[in-house]
């Protein structure tokens, strides 16, 4: 099973634009104390990922970042969640 954002057609309420994983393939993001993540996208204002770990709204969350040399904690918060796949 794999959880993700809603699907593409949904209304489009982001205020800052999405940059695609792969436009930064030299940046790898991990939640602490949790699943391995697949990094899909980022913004200034978040970030869309895929786990095989359900992510209930409104958990708190510590996502590390590592580019290169430099490491990132960021806490947050799950805004939403959806099963994507099953298997």
């Amino acid at each position: 099973m794999s959880w993700s954002s809603p699907a593409v057609n949904e209304a489009e309420r982001r205020t800052s634009p999405r940059v695609p994983a792969s436009a930064v393939p030299q940046l790898t993001a991990r939640l602490l104390a949790g699943p391995d993540v697949r990094l899909v996208d980022l913004s200034r204002r978040g970030v869309l990922l895929e786990t095989q770990t359900r992510l209930l709204p409104g958990s708190p969350i510590r996502l590390k970042f590592v580019a290169d040399a430099a490491t990132l904690v960021l806490k947050g918060s799950v805004v939403r969640s959806t099963v994507s796949t099953f298997g």
